[in-house]
């Protein structure tokens, strides 16, 4: 498979991903007020989010290579790590967004121009930078284990949202 062909399957599956944990992410919304607290319901959302997600991109290592024995295993890695990565990432962006909320912004006018922006960014450069670690370790591509890899390009994938 050529390299844009790739491209194009990683960005339809990426596509899949996030039309699949919309409405997981919709109905969890739907049910925020039976959780006891506000940081249980962040990490519920965030493991459900990052599992379907890191599913569905755990997959395109085997689609990609037509190896069917990949896929499956894939998928499980990429359910686990994205659960992981999905509770670590919505913490330290709800983290940030109440640190610096209680912090500076003292009406919802401001918390809405502000804080929320300035949230997501510390959270997409907390990505950015174990990226960066991550290939630190595995540095040639061509020598990464699957794992490795599917880690990368979790990290690289979420630092982007």
């Amino acid at each position: 498979m050529s390299t844009l062909m790739r491209k194009l399957v990683f960005g339809i599956i990426g596509l899949l991903a996030g039309l699949a944990a919309w409405p997981a992410a919709e109905f969890i919304l739907a049910l925020q007020s039976g959780f006891p607290s506000y940081l249980v319901f962040t990490i519920t959302l965030g493991v459900f989010f990052g599992a379907i997600m890191g599913g569905f991109l755990g997959s395109v290592e085997g689609i990609t290579l037509s190896v069917r024995s990949r896929i499956l295993p894939g998928i499980v890695t990429g359910i686990l790590v994205g659960a992981i990565g999905g509770a670590v990432g919505f913490l330290i962006g709800q983290g940030a967004l109440f640190l610096v909320s209680d912090l500076f912004f003292h009406s919802n006018k401001a918390m809405q121009s502000y804080g929320i922006p300035i949230s997501r960014t510390i959270a997409g450069g907390f990505w950015d930078s174990l990226s960066e670690r991550l290939k630190v370790y595995v540095p040639d591509p061509g020598r990464r284990s699957k794992s490795a890899w599917l880690a990368v390009s979790l990290v690289e994938y979420w630092a982007d949202v």
